[in-house]
């Protein structure tokens, strides 16, 4: 289940006594956590009916324990055991026996229990507490957002702060993270920082504008890519070498800037491909396991250059790649030879 429906639990005054919370957005799994502490406990008497542990201080007994002592003064005693490794493919945390008492438990909690399990890791379905989680508790996902959910809550936090940005500006910020890139790391404590920034840089101005970020923001190699690329396609060699030593400046290794590079371009050769064949760009993010944001970015792109250069640009890399491997020439020359090289193709 998606976090939509513990956001729902919370809205009915449905509150299920035992969840399992997993995926990569710790940021909604700690605001769903806050939502339900101060739904549900009032805050006189939260150190009282308001438990938290991590995997250094879980121990089954604790567990109980804690679970087992009566709420004061509230209906609900709300525990949450955090970074838990009980269902990863990991170390097994618990003996058999433990394992077999913790499961006995988890069967009959009692009524004023809400039990909340946090893990990053993947979920081994097929341990014996996984299985107990799926069949007498709820499994809630917390992947990272979609496009138009990402967007919604840009806005939401713009707004907390009586600030505003246009749905043009709003994509022109967003392509400017690597949030969707699979690679990346960024979640939504690091774009709630990047917000704040643009924020305090705006000052008393209501509205954020594209100019605001552009002074603002750092890009992110996969956008300054696909600036690159854009740069070749219009045949601008100084505009895409200036991208090129923008990279560099930011401390990202040549060889990565072309491997990055070359599998950009490769992508979209595989994009042009399945256009073709009719794909759809939510088709071609499956096949190319990419994000969908990423790969509506692509299929814009590819339109823009056709087959026939596609492969005369993979064509160069492989050449480039050759000839720095073989030490003929010094890396960054030869990846500004390579751009050079890229944007002279454009008229043969």
């Amino acid at each position: 289940m998606s976090y939509k429906e513990i956001a729902k639990d919370i809205k009915n005054n449905n509150l299920k006594k035992m969840y399992l919370f997993h995926g990569e957005e710790s940021y909604l799994m700690n605001h769903y956590i806050n939502e339900i502490k101060n739904k549900f406990i009032s805050k006189d008497f939260e150190d009282l009916n308001y438990i938290k542990m991590d995997e250094k201080e879980f121990t089954v007994d604790k567990l109980i324990n804690s679970l087992e002592t009566l709420p004061f003064m509230s209906e609900k005693k709300i525990v949450v055991v955090k970074n838990s490794e009980l269902f990863g493919t990991k170390k097994k945390m618990l003996s058999e026996d433990e394992e077999d008492k913790l499961i006995k438990y988890l069967n009959n909690l009692p009524d004023t229990a809400c039990l909340i399990f946090v893990t990053f890791d993947a979920i081994d379905a097929r341990k014996k507490i996984s299985k107990e989680i799926k069949k007498n508790g709820t499994v809630i996902s917390f992947d990272k957002l979609q496009l138009a959910e990402l967007k919604k809550w840009i806005e939401k936090i713009l707004r907390s702060h009586k600030k505003e940005m246009n749905q043009s500006d709003i994509t022109y910020f967003i392509n400017n993270l690597n949030y969707f890139d699979k690679s990346g790391n960024q979640d939504l404590y690091n774009i709630e920082n990047e917000i704040r920034k643009l924020i305090a840089f705006v000052g008393d101005k209501d509205v954020i504008h594209e100019g605001d970020i552009n002074l603002v923001f750092v890009s992110t190699s996969q956008n300054n890519i696909f600036k690159l690329l854009d740069e070749i396609e219009k045949n601008n060699v100084k505009k895409a070498i200036n991208i090129l030593n923008e990279l560099i400046n930011e401390g990202e290794p040549i060889i990565k800037i072309l491997v990055v590079l070359s599998n950009h371009i490769r992508n979209l050769f595989k994009t042009k491909l399945l256009l073709v064949q009719g794909y759809s760009s939510k088709m071609i993010a499956q096949e190319l396991k990419i994000h969908p944001f990423v790969a509506g970015k692509l299929v814009d792109q590819s339109r823009r250059f056709d087959e026939r250069r596609l492969r005369k640009l993979i064509d160069i890399c492989l050449e480039f790649d050759a000839k720095i491997k073989l030490s003929k020439i010094k890396q960054q020359i030869a990846t500004e030879l390579l751009i050079i090289e890229m944007c002279k193709n454009n008229n043969n």
